[in-house]
């Protein structure tokens, strides 16, 4: 099943290096997601859920301990996660820094480097059970 819309949050720093790139999407009012990022030293990546009631969070790097019916999801917003970070063969880019696409994004999003319709308060959740390094209030 694609994802027809999803919401998006890429934060770097003054370096250019990402510290967030956080994409989620509504499944049946419960939100599903992934997330990549500084956690000190290394970028991480991991899968989260949210409870259709806003009150439970579940942060994992193991997208099949979640719902199986959620597994394409995760498969499909981690391909769109990393079109937004930096690759290439040589493992000199390893997804720390963004791409074009993500330069581009960056460029025409809001100050917020958000989505129009990202919900600060599923980030909020999330970041309550992440391993990065960033945190807004």
């Amino acid at each position: 099943m694609a994802i027809d819309v999803y919401e998006h949050y890429l934060n770097i720093d003054d370096s250019g290096k990402i510290q967030a790139n956080v994409l989620y999407t509504v499944v049946n009012d419960q939100i599903i997601g992934c997330y990549s990022g500084y956690a000190g030293g290394n970028q991480d990546y991991r899968f989260f859920y949210v409870n259709a009631d806003r009150d439970e969070c579940i942060v994992s790097d193991d997208e099949y301990e979640f719902d199986e019916s959620f597994a394409s999801f995760f498969q499909e917003l981690q391909s769109k996660r990393s079109d937004f970070e930096k690759w290439d063969d040589e493992d000199e880019d390893d997804g720390s820094y963004p791409s074009e696409i993500g330069l581009q994004f960056l460029g025409s999003s809001n100050s917020e480097n958000a989505t129009e319709n990202f919900d600060y308060d599923i980030l909020r959740l999330v970041q309550d059970e992440w391993t990065l390094h960033l945190y807004i209030d």
